[in-house]
C-alpha cells in the first residue's frame, strides 16, 4: 500500500513512527473516514470530500488550539492521490493528523513534529447489509464539556471501543450510547435515526454527537423524498414507540436496525422508509444524484 505522508508518497513499509510520538502516548490526533466509489461510467469519485477535508482541518485546529500547516485543499489532493496511486475503485480513505517526537509533556505540544498522513484500503460496509441487533450501552457518551464531540479526535473513540466491546460480548452487533443526561446520543461510530408515524427523528448536535456528514446527506435525501425530519432530544421511551431505526456513517453507510436491547422493530426486517433512504443513498454515491457537488472526481 502506498501512503501519502507530509507531501510524499511512500510504501507503507518505509513509514516509521517514533515510539515517543506524542499522539501514541496521549491520543492527541484527528482523523477522518471518507469513501471513494466507482461511478456508473467507470470513473472514481470521492463522496463529500470537500466537507470531510474541511472537518479534518477544523478538528486538527481544535486539537492544536491554533492553525495547522495544511489546508482543506491539501487534504483533498492527498486523498485523490492515494486513490490514483493505489488504483482503487471502491475504497475507504483514512486521513490522520498526529504528533511525532519532540516533547513528552502535556504543554507546548506544538513543539512536536506534525504529520498529515492519508491511506486508502478496500473496506465493505462496516456493519453489513442486513438489519442489526443493537444494545443500549452501560457506558455514557463522553460529554462535550469534557472533550469536544464535534471534533473527530482519536481520544474520543476510546469511549466507543468500550461500548462496542460490551455490546459484542453480550451477543449484539453494535452499541447505542446515551449521554450523561440519559438521552439518546449515537452509536460508537454512527449517528442514530428512528421513524415514528412516518416522521424521521434524530438527536441534535447539542446532544454530544458528531455532526456526521453522512447524517447530513441522509437528512437531505429524506427531505427530498418528502419525509419530515425532526432534530430533537430522544429518550429511551422514544425508541420503544418507533416503527423503524437505522444508523448512518461513512463506514456504516445506512444500516437498518432490527432491534434495540431486545425491543424489535416490526418483524425485524428493513423498514420501508429506511429502505427508500438507503436505496437513494446508494444511488447518490454512485453518481445518480442531482447533488453533483457531493462527488469529487479523482
Amino acid at each position: 500500500m502506498l501512503v501519502w505522508i507530509n507531501g510524499e508518497m511512500k510504501d507503507e513499509k518505509e513509514v516509521e513512527i517514533h515510539p515517543l510520538s506524542h499522539s501514541l502516548h496521549y491520543g492527541d490526533a484527528a482523523f477522518e473516514g471518507i469513501r471513494a466509489y466507482e461511478q456508473k461510467d467507470g470513473s472514481v469519485a470521492i463522496f463529500r470530500l470537500k466537507e470531510h477535508a474541511e472537518r479534518m482541518v477544523r478538528s486538527s485546529e481544535i486539537l492544536m488550539g491554533t492553525n495547522v500547516p495544511f489546508t482543506a485543499k491539501d487534504v483533498e489532493e492527498a486523498c485523490k492521490a492515494v486513490i490514483r496511486e493505489n488504483n482503487h475503485k471502491d475504497a475507504y480513505i483514512r486521513p490522520i493528523f498526529f504528533l511525532g517526537n519532540g516533547t513528552i509533556g502535556l504543554n507546548n505540544i506544538e513543539k512536536n513534529k506534525q504529520y498529515l498522513a492519508v491511506m486508502a484500503l478496500p473496506f465493505p460496509s462496516y456493519l453489513g447489509d442486513k438489519p442489526i441487533r443493537v444494545m443500549i450501552s452501560s457506558y455514557r457518551k463522553t460529554p462535550s464539556v469534557v472533550q469536544p464531540s464535534t471534533a473527530k479526535l482519536s481520544a474520543n473513540y476510546v469511549n466507543s471501543i468500550f461500548a462496542t466491546r460490551e455490546a459484542k460480548r453480550a451477543g449484539y452487533d453494535e452499541a447505542l450510547l446515551l449521554n450523561i443526561h440519559e438521552r439518546v446520543a449515537e452509536g460508537p461510530g454512527e449517528n442514530f435515526f428512528l421513524v415514528k408515524k412516518g416522521k424521521i427523528y434524530t438527536p441534535p448536535v447539542s446532544e454530544d454527537i458528531l455532526e456526521g456528514i453522512t447524517r447530513d446527506t441522509v437528512i437531505t435525501i429524506a427531505r427530498e423524498l418528502g419525509y419530515e425530519v425532526i432534530e430533537r432530544t430522544l429518550g429511551v421511551s422514544d425508541i420503544y414507540g418507533a416503527e423503524e431505526a437505522f444508523f448512518t456513517g461513512t463506514a456504516a453507510e445506512v444500516t437498518p436496525i432490527a432491534e434495540v436491547s431486545s425491543f424489535k422493530f416490526g418483524d425485524g426486517s428493513t423498514g420501508p422508509i429506511t429502505e427508500k433512504i438507503r436505496s437513494s443513498f446508494k444511488e447518490a454515491v454512485r453518481g445518480n444524484t442531482e447533488h453533483k457537488e457531493w462527488l469529487s472526481k479523482v
